[in-house]
């Protein structure tokens, strides 16, 4: 578990029933891990519902809050920011939970995105340095295997540079004819 947090706070809270500290310490793993991924979020509050279970209140609908969307489409990072100001205010069980719900879901989907664009832009960077310098052909990899040099040999050279000159030659005879 990486910590994000004081255990040490956090157990001196637990100890002396610090509600606000307490609370305090909930709100800032959730701002800090909004995908619940550390595995703080749960050492915490299982801690809390064991041993300070009064941290908790009632649920109520505060004032200019509107109530829990069911619809996750409708889910994003300022909503996700709107439920944790909320807590603050009113920490309580069901908030959490519906926090948790919309952190994983935006928070996840905001991680799987950055891995796409990860993948999307190391392609690139690949495609460009092929562009730059080409991979060379399996002939001249084949060949560098078996400790060969990765040039043609003169033999062939001279070949196809007389063949050229015949074919030339054969070409400009027709043209004078």
């Amino acid at each position: 578990m990486a910590q994000n947090f004081s255990k040490e706070t956090f157990e001196a809270d637990v100890q002396k029933k610090n509600l606000l500290g307490l609370r305090s310490i909930v709100v800032s793993i959730i701002e800090f891990d909004p995908a619940f991924s550390s595995g703080d979020y749960e050492y915490v509050i299982d801690r809390l519902r064991k041993d300070v279970p009064e941290v908790f209140v009632e649920y109520k609908l505060l004032p200019n809050e509107e109530p829990f969307r069911e619809d996750e489409n409708s889910w994003n990072e300022k909503y996700f920011l709107d439920l944790t100001f909320y807590l603050q205010k009113n920490f309580c069980e069901e908030r959490i939970v519906n926090i948790r719900k919309v952190g994983q879901k935006v928070y996840e989907q905001r991680k799987a995105n950055a891995a796409q664009r990860a993948k999307s832009e190391q392609r690139k960077i690949e495609a460009e340095e092929n562009f730059i310098h080409p991979p060379k052909t399996k002939r001249v990899q084949s060949a560098r295997k078996n400790g060969k040099k990765d040039t043609l040999p003169l033999g062939k050279i001279v070949l196809a540079l007389v063949a050229i000159a015949g074919i030339l030659l054969a070409v400009f005879q027709n043209f004078q004819n």
